[in-house]
């Protein structure tokens, strides 16, 4: 099991520069999006789009934030060796 452990903690230390780029751009992209259709929603009188679609798009924005977060918090935990480690934003 350590061994698979440590397989995956140096691919996911090898893909988190990439993983940190493209998880913001699509964040960025799911919080204007929400952001647009709230505000569209609000001041237009007859909108076409439902509040379910504006939670969806809220909840993706806020899911992409939480699985940035967490995926430090991963490669922390699955480090294998018994040096600290420490992870720039």
């Amino acid at each position: 099991m350590k061994k698979i452990a440590a397989v995956l903690y140096y691919v996911m230390l090898w893909c988190r520069p990439v993983f940190m780029i493209f998880s913001r751009l699509i964040q960025f992209f799911f919080t204007a999006w929400f952001l647009l259709i709230l505000v569209t929603n609000l001041l237009v009188d007859d909108s076409p789009t439902s509040w379910w679609t504006i939670a969806f798009s809220g909840g993706l924005a806020f899911g992409v934030f939480m699985l940035r977060e967490r995926y430090d918090q991963i490669l922390l935990r699955l480090n294998p060796t018994d040096n600290d480690l420490i992870l720039f934003k």
